[in-house]
């Protein structure tokens, strides 16, 4: 994964940029003709399931633990009222076995979570609840691959936590890249496509043997593109 170091040049200020990578910048738009591994983009999703991984922890990235500085949190850093919603584990737990009785399911449905913001769009709360009602499984699908399409939230965040973020290294810990401000960061200084290339002088992300898919770079290379909004 990344190497250590002590902070990211010009963002010495920023508590969760330390232990970031050396890594030398490489041009955005370089082609990648080393991304192998995974390449199947064809998509085999049931339209009639909801699935943790692809519609659930996006949800959760961008309402509930996305920003280390925001006042109310549930990732490793905050953890507001001791609850964690950065991974399956955490959020089943939260479940438990009241299902739509839980506080959890609670809170979000009656507007209380997100804390400080507005009740979450009832399109989003339907997809948790019938998450739950289909068992609250740590479940997910290939749901094919659209280069045309790069959102953060619906996007490049699911990638990023898939391969590097909820799942794996960059999680917790001192360089989270689920949040989205340690990640535009390494996104636009050219190390985050630099790792996922397997580009020399870079250390591999997801690790030396894997690589993301072709069209996963292309979306996260037109998202780069565009300024790695967080939109």
């Amino acid at each position: 994964m990344l190497k250590q170091v002590s902070f990211f040049a010009g963002l010495s200020t920023l508590v969760i940029l330390l232990n970031a990578c050396e890594h030398q910048p490489i041009q955005i738009g370089k082609t990648n003709n080393n991304n192998g591994g995974n390449t199947n983009d064809s998509g085999n999703c049931d339209p009639d399931s909801v699935y943790f991984v692809n519609d659930i922890m996006p949800i959760m990235t961008a309402y509930c633990t996305n920003g280390a500085n925001q006042v109310n949190c549930h990732n490793d850093i905050k953890a507001e009222d001791g609850v964690k919603l950065n991974n399956y584990n955490n959020v089943k737990n939260e479940i438990g076995n009241k299902g739509l009785n839980s506080d959890f399911f609670e809170q979000i449905n009656k507007g209380k979570m997100p804390y400080n913001s507005s009740k979450l769009p009832q399109d989003i709360i339907d997809k948790i609840a019938k998450w739950i009602n289909q068992g609250a499984l740590n479940n997910s699908c290939n749901s094919g691959c659209d280069t045309s399409k790069f959102k953060y939230t619906a996007d490049i965040a699911p990638i990023i936590s898939n391969n590097c973020g909820a799942t794996s290294c960059h999680g917790g810990g001192n360089l989270i890249l689920t949040n989205h401000a340690a990640l535009q960061t390494v996104a636009l200084n050219g190390r985050l496509v630099g790792a996922l290339s397997h580009t020399s002088g870079f250390l591999p992300m997801p690790n030396a043997a894997s690589y993301i898919s072709n069209c996963q770079m292309t979306k996260i290379k037109n998202w780069i593109k565009d300024g790695a909004p967080n939109n």
